[in-house]
């Protein structure tokens, strides 16, 4: 049984490493340095706060104060992390275009570029997605970067566009709202121009024969 707990422990490194890098994408190198310094902290408050438990009064007290004064100094720290957001946000949208699988086709999602596609009866998928997103991940490899599927988007000519809700960008979550969606993912496939109704919604687990199959059954022209 100790063996089974002390192996345990290794799903919830995995889990701490996925939640750092989430944290990179959201928040940029500066804020990432800012928050493993504080886990760094976490863990000395902890370790601190064990190695005094069996010690005499004073060194227990000493061991208590040091591990709330690393407690304070993590507190401290985290309004921090927020203030590298807005940096990771602009890192985010440049990133849309440097992503692996085919950035240059992908824009970023703007109101107004996607009114403006529909005027000018450009159709359009919309790839509603976020870093932290497991699912959103596995179906950008899995289903959108496969070549066919690409192939297919082009030989349409629809314009792609992600929509990056890393960082609960507020006109996409209306977005989300207005399909009824409080997250993501969310896959839409426009057809050409404003006169040809409501965009098909795609499963939120896609593969490629799904994802070439919806552009086959709208009216999508090159």
């Amino acid at each position: 049984m100790e063996t089974f707990q002390q192996l345990l422990a290794f799903p919830m490194y995995a889990a701490t490493a996925w939640l750092v890098w989430v944290l990179a994408q959201q928040v940029g190198s500066d804020g990432l340095a800012i928050a493993l310094g504080g886990m760094v902290l976490i863990g000395f408050a902890a370790w601190l706060h064990q190695k005094t438990q069996l010690a005499r009064p004073v060194w227990r007290r000493v061991g208590l104060v040091g591990a709330l004064a690393a407690i304070a100094i993590v507190l401290t720290l985290t309004p921090l992390v927020h203030t590298a957001l807005p940096s990771a946000e602009s890192a985010n949208r440049s990133s849309t275009n440097q992503s692996s699988y085919q950035p240059s086709a992908w824009e970023p999602y703007t109101v107004e570029q996607l009114a403006n596609l529909r005027q000018s009866s450009q159709p359009v998928f919309i790839n509603f997605t976020a870093a932290w997103c497991i699912t959103c991940l596995v179906n950008e490899r899995v289903a959108l970067s496969q070549p066919t599927v690409m192939a297919a988007f082009h030989e349409k000519g629809v314009t792609l566009i992600k929509a990056d809700w890393t960082n609960r960008n507020a006109e996409i979550t209306q977005a989300l709202s207005k399909f009824g969606r409080s997250g993501v993912p969310l896959y839409l496939l426009y057809p050409n121009g404003l006169d040809q109704g409501e965009p098909l919604i795609l499963p939120q687990v896609l593969t490629p024969e799904i994802v070439r199959e919806a552009i086959a059954k709208v009216s999508v022209s090159s």
